[in-house]
């Protein structure tokens, strides 16, 4: 057997064993009953969080009927400045609380995560 054939045959072998297996995730039925309501339809937390950083989860409301009706197309045709105006547009009139930035990343070390905070930059 050449090369391509024997990795051909070992593709075929795996993807055969990949598809017997059978994966299953449950929950219970309280748990799939959040789902669009305290949850997102992809189980994500619909709250903001407590100091308010964070806010609660608009889903669909938050576009108009106009941006909903965007084919993929239609974006990709848009300019780049469109297309982020298209995504920020809700947030104009809102100023950053802060910024992060290798000179000041040790100042908002609480606002990072753990991997984040094992960097270079911050110790």
């Amino acid at each position: 057997m050449n090369k391509l054939q024997t990795t051909l045959a070992c593709g075929a072998a795996l993807t055969a064993a990949f598809a017997s297996f059978s994966v299953s995730a449950k929950v219970s039925e309280a748990e799939a009953a959040k789902l669009g309501a305290e949850l997102t339809m992809v189980g994500a937390e619909r709250a903001g969080n407590a100091d308010g950083t964070i806010p609660e989860y608009e889903g669909a409301a938050f576009w108009t009927d106009k941006e909903k009706s965007y084919t993929y197309n239609e974006i990709e045709a848009m300019s780049k400045e469109t297309q982020a105006e298209l995504l920020l547009g809700r947030v104009k009139g809102e100023e950053p609380l802060f910024t992060i930035t290798a000179a000041n990343v040790g100042e908002h070390a609480d606002k990072l995560s753990e991997g984040h905070n094992d960097t270079p930059l911050v110790n």
